[in-house]
């Protein structure tokens, strides 16, 4: 791609709050960008224009804070903002009809836990169409860029829209950068001090390297466990996740969705949870209100929000949404615009096709790797391996995905019941054969 061309951002769901943290990672390799020498346009694309708008004016002010060639406009169609893009994001809100429809199916069964087999096919089955539809644009105005997924289930939706389409289509999640928050945070240590290897799928993963400033990083969390619980600044929902390192001396990837562990949910802690608001952010009830408050002043005074540091936002309060996950938007950004986005960030936490790079898992499963976008492609790096008799279950969800994935894709619906099947046990066998019958119709709306 030759130096002054546009690069072209298409982001579905536009006035997701979430683009502030696009924009904030932008800023934050602002200097590589310019030296790319490549005028970036932000198409920002929901039927809410007001909504939309308000992130493209706060696009113009990061422009003129960070002295970025960054223009932005607000679309309420998808084909006209896709054509001739260079990435596309897909971001709108669409998760309240899986509750739904779960809820539908599973009725008169006991609860089934939220990440598991059924729950990925319910979310999946309602996406798909709507990504399906992104997808086909993409393939049609501009099948050379690269599509990022944001809404669950990634893993699964990224890999059917490759195998429909054959694009470089990933999933990326905040889970692991969340994870590296928290370590920041709460053993006070530099966010760039933290190196993370690891491998899983979404929301469910396994460490298989943590070293912090030359320490065994897990061991550091271990020690310091008993203290950090009776800081009055300690997440009221992570108790589990100790637990786990304390018993196994292991370190899961996600921190925050306990499944396969069976850990209680945030309506089970609700007095923990309503004691640490009152600490923490006293008279705010969601942290989605500080996300408002603080974008909607800045809108107002014409500047940007503060920018994120691991080390001084207290974990769970973040000022923005999702702040830990700027520096992968900065290497994606960097990397597909033909830079080198290891360079600036090193590896980020990716969904991407494992290939040849780790041979635990099967090369077609799209798994959440260290990966380096560099020079338009994406490349997964080969971790160390994790323990075979702790990667089981692991191993064999990612299977399951990726057979989701391929049942999205063709419609076959022998695909679906193989799936679920795998894991019988998470479920009641009525409640699997519920879902194999009534699901497939909603790929089909």
């Amino acid at each position: 791609m030759s130096a002054h061309q546009p690069f072209r951002i298409c982001y579905i769901g536009g006035g997701s709050r979430f683009v502030v943290t696009l924009l904030h990672g932008l800023a934050n390799q602002a200097d590589v960008l310019r030296s790319l020498s490549r005028p970036i346009e932000l198409r920002l694309v929901d039927p809410n224009a007001e909504r939309a708008g308000e992130m493209a004016h706060y696009a113009r002010i990061t422009a003129q804070e960070c002295n970025l060639p960054l223009t932005a406009e607000v679309h309420t169609e998808n084909d006209r903002a896709i054509d001739g893009s260079d990435w596309v994001v897909f971001s709108p809100n669409l998760r309240n009809r899986s509750y739904e429809l779960f809820h539908h199916l599973t009725q008169g069964h006991p609860k089934v836990e939220h990440e598991t087999g059924p729950w990925t096919a319910v979310d999946g089955a309602v996406v798909w169409p709507v990504f399906r539809q992104v997808a086909a644009l993409v393939k049609q105005y501009c099948p050379h860029a690269t599509l990022t997924d944001l809404v669950n289930p990634t893993d699964v939706l990224s890999p059917a829209a490759s195998d429909l389409f054959g694009l470089q289509a990933h999933g990326m999640c905040v889970e692991v950068p969340n994870l590296r928050y928290f370590l920041s945070y709460y053993l006070a240590v530099p966010w760039n001090a933290i190196d993370l290897e690891f491998i899983g799928v979404n929301h469910h993963g396994w460490v298989t390297r943590c070293t912090i400033q030359g320490k065994d990083g897990v061991a550091m969390l271990r020690d310091a466990a008993d203290e950090l619980v009776q800081r009055p600044d300690w997440h009221f929902g992570h108790a589990w996740f100790l637990k786990i390192i304390k018993r196994l001396g292991r370190m899961p990837t996600q921190n925050f969705h306990a499944w396969p562990t069976i850990a209680p949910d945030w309506e089970e802690l609700a007095a923990e949870r309503d004691a640490w608001y009152r600490r923490v952010l006293p008279g705010i009830k969601d942290t989605r209100e500080v996300f408002e408050r603080n974008i909607q002043q800045a809108l107002r005074e014409g500047r940007m929000v503060e920018r994120f540091d691991s080390m001084k936002h207290v974990y769970g309060a973040e000022h923005i949404m999702y702040p830990n996950v700027a520096p992968t938007f900065s290497a994606l950004v960097v990397g597909l615009m033909g830079g080198d986005g290891g360079q600036a960030e090193g590896p980020v936490s990716l969904q991407v096709r494992n290939g040849p790079s780790n041979p635990c898992l099967p090369p077609d499963v799209w798994a959440e790797l260290p990966t380096i976008v560099r020079h338009g492609k994406l490349e997964p790096r080969t971790v160390t391996p994790p323990p075979p008799e702790l990667f089981g279950i692991t191993a064999l969800v990612a299977r399951q995905r990726r057979l989701i994935a391929r049942w999205l894709a063709t419609n076959d619906k022998s695909l679906l019941a193989e799936a679920l099947h795998m894991l019988p046990e998470v479920a009641h066998v009525d409640v699997l054969e519920r879902i194999c019958d009534k699901l497939p119709a909603e790929i089909e709306k």
